[in-house]
């Protein structure tokens, strides 16, 4: 639901901005940097529990998550595995594969959804896509 509200906040701010009500836009703005906060306090315990899971996955997985991670986005593979939410988006790509989709799949529909290039965080962004919305079927072969 806060993803909703922040998509028509910005799409208000654009909105106001395209027609030069400068004040509007300005109000616009300011929610969206206060939903914005409130997003990073909600997510911020989720985010540290998938984090801690991330980290205590084995080697193996973790070479594996990175492997895919080089594949599908290799401009950005070496900045991502330096976040410290990393491993969240490892736990969550490895969640992916144990549920049977493909982690390549769904990576690559995620990052495409909308830019990166803004994001403070592009694992962060990418984990609560991964999450939020449902994936079309990347269904590995049984």
């Amino acid at each position: 639901m806060l993803d909703v509200i922040c998509l028509a906040v910005i799409a208000a701010r654009h909105w106001h901005q395209v027609r030069q009500h400068d004040q509007q836009a300005e109000a616009a703005r300011q929610t969206a940097e206060h939903l914005h906060a409130a997003y990073q306090q909600a997510s911020s315990q989720p985010t540290a529990v998938l984090a801690q899971r991330g980290r205590r996955l084995g080697v193996r997985v973790q070479q594996r998550q990175v492997s895919v991670l080089r594949q599908v986005l290799p401009e950005l593979a070496e900045q991502i595995v330096t976040e410290p939410t990393w491993p969240a988006l490892a736990a969550t790509l490895a969640d992916a594969q144990v549920a049977g989709h493909s982690p390549s799949a769904l990576l690559a529909e995620a990052a495409t959804r909308r830019e990166l290039d803004t994001a403070t965080s592009i694992s962060d962004v990418l984990v609560w896509r991964l999450r939020r919305a449902p994936p079309t079927c990347h269904c590995n072969p049984p």
